[in-house]
């Protein structure tokens, strides 16, 4: 299965979004309820769309989805090559040197890799995760525009840091995150440079000098920091973590309406 019965309790339990893109190769009949009684459709009438899930039932050792079909018309159905895609924080990130744009996923939506090789080595966005085949992938994009769908092992997530560094050893420094476009030399002294963001993956660090963003090695500077740089592969455990991110999300916009409310009373 997709997901173990831990993760579909909670799903099921707690009200989060999870969304089907409908991508089926063969015709695979949509029931109005789980005894298969009553026939609400076929799947080729929504090929490529995307429908909202609200229920994930195991029947069989198989699972069910319910999804809305049409009109509110809720419907049950077992994928076999839909995508599931699950909402996750967003965050910036970068693909790895010898990714390739030819996967089952990108292949099965046939998804055109324009100017992919200029992409891939610019900073794209991640949104939301991608389930296929059992194997969790990202959709990346860059200026909105939807790039693939990669393996979330072949991602490198950029972790956002505001600290103070020296350059210890003397190292080159660059205006691009693949290290290609060279913009100089920095030779080690006690000046104090401003950290934006690091990719702990490739030990590479983005620095503020002046008005202007560049990228330095790592090792050549005195830079410390700790993160927990875990990037599950695993369906259930994305799902879980999906669940509790829209919920601290959800909380976090509840205690900023609360605050204005509260804000605004004091002041009468």
């Amino acid at each position: 299965m997709v997901f173990n019965e831990f993760s579909i309790k909670m799903f099921n339990k707690y009200t989060s979004h999870l969304n089907l893109l409908v991508a089926e190769k063969h015709d695979l009949p949509i029931f109005m309820d789980k005894k298969k009684n009553l026939l609400a459709g076929r799947t080729t009438h929504m090929n490529y769309k995307v429908v909202a899930i609200e229920e994930i039932s195991e029947i069989n050792d198989e699972l069910y989805f319910q999804i809305n079909y049409k009109n509110n018309v809720k419907g049950y159905f077992v994928p076999e090559t839909s995508i599931i895609l699950i909402p996750k924080e967003r965050e910036q990130v970068k693909l790895v040197k010898d990714v390739g744009f030819d996967n089952s996923i990108n292949t099965h939506l046939g998804i055109e890799d324009e100017e992919f090789e200029v992409k891939k080595s610019k900073i794209l966005y991640s949104n939301y995760y991608a389930i296929y085949e059992g194997e969790v992938h990202e959709g990346l994009a860059l200026q909105n525009m939807l790039v693939g769908f990669f393996p979330s092992k072949q991602i490198h997530p950029l972790k956002k840091i505001a600290k103070d560094f020296k350059v210890v050893e003397a190292t080159s420094y660059y205006s691009d995150s693949g290290f290609i476009n060279k913009i100089g030399e920095i030779e080690p002294s006690e000046q104090l440079f401003r950290s934006q963001y690091v990719i702990p993956d490739e030990k590479k660090l983005r620095f503020k000098n002046g008005k202007k963003s560049y990228w330095i090695a790592e090792e050549p500077t005195d830079v410390k920091y700790d993160f927990n740089n875990f990037r599950s592969t695993d369906p259930s455990e994305v799902l879980i973590e999906s669940i509790l991110y829209q919920y601290d999300d959800k909380l976090e916009n509840y205690h900023s309406y609360y605050l204005k409310v509260l804000n605004k009373e004091l002041k009468k």
